[in-house]
């Protein structure tokens, strides 16, 4: 009876860990990510928003949503564009927050498909930013691009 027991504890265990593998098949073959633009009346520093872009292109590989990616303009075989995307975003709103009141980072994010420019999903996520007086704008760049990163993956499930 122990074995019995034993044999299906492993057989289900084996099984949610094949569930979980198909899950994380990657979303495209390979993602384009541009550079943020800023919107009007949004002035952040080089330093957040090149820490932003490093954020956001780490964890859209860390989650899955791609297995590559692609530099700005960078050429890819026919057969892979039609299963690859393009990141392109803008900044919209900035408020750094403090005292008690929590800051917050609006975007508009677009995913399009590499081959023919097509909107797969439109997003406007706001990143909230703790303030804190050792926030420095490479660290709150490097947390808000990770979370766009997540928005994606989300909106793309």
């Amino acid at each position: 009876m122990k074995r019995l027991a034993l044999f299906l504890l492993l057989v289900c265990g084996l099984s949610v860990v094949n569930l979980s593998a198909k899950d994380s098949a990657p979303v495209f073959k390979a993602v384009e990510v541009k550079h943020f633009a800023q919107g009007d009346g949004v002035a952040l520093s080089q330093d957040f928003v090149n820490s932003f872009y490093a954020g956001l292109c780490e964890d859209l590989l860390k989650t899955k949503v791609t297995d590559q990616l692609l530099e700005e303009g960078a050429t890819i075989p026919a057969v892979d564009a039609a299963d690859s995307a393009v990141v392109e975003g803008k900044f919209t709103e900035y408020k750094k927050g403090g005292g008690f009141s929590i800051g917050g980072l609006s975007l508009e994010i677009g995913v399009y498909r590499k081959s023919d420019h097509t909107l797969i999903k439109m997003l406007t996520p706001r990143v909230p930013i703790k303030p804190s007086p050792f926030n420095k704008d490479n660290k709150v760049g490097q947390i808000s691009g990770e979370r766009a990163a997540y928005e994606i993956k989300r909106a793309l499930k």
